[in-house]
C-alpha cells in the first residue's frame, strides 16, 4: 500500500484526481462534482459582453481557462467593515462554521475575508499546484477571489477558496451556481523563474528593426486596412475594425504563420 504521488503511484498527467472526505456520505447523499466544480471548455459566454468582445481571441480563450467553483446555496454575505467577521444569511438564518455539507463557509480571518471549503480533497500530479483566481471575466459586484498557491501534489486534505468583500456595509445576493472563484493547474517553480529585460539587451538592432516594422504594420492595418475591407463588406464599425483578424487567424504581417496558434480552447498545436 502506498500514498497518492508516491513512487510508481502517481497521478496521471493533464489529470485532477479528486475523493470526498467522507465517501460514504457522499454516496447517501447523491452528491456529485458537478454540483461544486466544473471545467469552463466550452463556456465563452459572459452576460455583459457586447457582441465585439466575442471577436477578440484573447478574451474568449480566457473565458474558458480553468475549473469554477459554484455557489451549493443560496445566501447574502454582509460585512460590517474594519476587523469584523462577514455575517453568512442563507434561508435558514446565519450560517457560520456549520459543518455536514458538501460546501461550508467559514470566518477564518475576519477583516472582510470569507473561506469556503467543499468536502473533497483535490490531487494534482507531481510538481503541480493549483492557482486559485477570480473566475476568468467574471464578477459578483463587491466581491473578490484572493489568489492562493496549493501545493495539491502534496497536500493530503481540503483547502480553502478565499473571497473578499470589498465594500462595507453592502449586501450581497449570491444564488445557488454562481461562479465564487476558480482555479488553473500550474508547475512548480515556473512562474518565478521568469524576469524582465530589455530586448534591446538580448538582440542585435537588426533583429529589433524587423520586429518593430512587423508592429507598424500591424498597427496600420488595424486603422486602416482591417476598417477598408469591412466597408467594402458593408460593415462600417471601428470597432470590429480594430479587432483585427490577424491575430485570430494566426497571420503576421509579412504572411508567415504563427507557431502553434490556438483558435479554440480544444485545439491541438500543429
Amino acid at each position: 500500500m502506498t500514498y497518492i504521488n508516491n513512487p510508481g503511484n502517481e497521478v496521471p498527467e493533464n489529470t485532477i484526481l479528486f475523493y470526498p472526505q467522507d465517501k460514504d456520505e457522499f454516496a447517501e447523499k447523491k452528491w456529485e462534482i458537478s454540483d461544486i466544480v466544473e471545467s469552463l471548455i466550452g463556456k465563452t459566454h459572459r452576460d455583459y459582453f457586447p457582441t465585439h468582445a466575442y471577436l477578440c481571441l484573447p478574451l474568449t480563450i480566457a473565458n474558458q481557462y480553468g475549473f469554477v467553483v459554484k455557489s451549493n446555496i443560496d445566501m447574502t454575505l454582509f460585512w460590517p467593515g474594519g476587523d469584523h467577521p462577514v455575517h453568512v444569511i442563507t434561508k435558514n438564518g446565519q450560517r457560520i462554521n456549520h459543518s455536514g455539507n458538501f460546501q461550508n463557509i467559514f470566518n477564518n480571518f475576519n477583516s472582510g475575508i470569507v473561506s469556503i471549503s467543499n468536502a473533497i480533497v483535490v490531487r494534482t500530479p507531481p510538481d503541480v499546484n493549483i492557482l486559485t483566481i477570480q473566475p476568468p471575466n467574471y464578477f459578483i459586484p463587491n466581491l473578490h477571489v484572493m489568489s492562493g498557491v496549493v501545493e495539491t501534489d502534496n497536500l493530503r486534505g481540503f483547502f480553502t477558496f478565499n473571497l473578499k468583500v470589498t465594500t462595507p456595509n453592502v449586501k450581497i445576493t449570491i444564488k445557488k451556481g454562481d461562479w465564487l472563484s476558480a482555479f488553473i493547474p500550474i508547475p512548480r517553480f515556473f512562474v518565478e523563474n521568469f524576469e524582465l529585460k530589455n530586448a534591446l539587451d538580448v538582440f542585435d538592432e537588426e533583429t529589433y528593426n524587423l520586429e518593430q516594422a512587423s508592429f507598424e504594420r500591424l498597427d496600420y492595418e488595424r486603422q486602416h486596412g482591417d476598417l477598408k475591407k469591412n466597408k467594402e463588406k458593408g460593415v462600417d464599425n471601428k470597432l470590429l475594425a480594430s479587432a483585427g483578424r490577424r491575430y485570430f487567424n494566426g497571420i503576421h504581417p509579412n504572411e508567415s504563420k504563427y507557431k502553434n496558434h490556438q483558435k479554440r480552447i480544444v485545439d491541438k498545436p500543429e
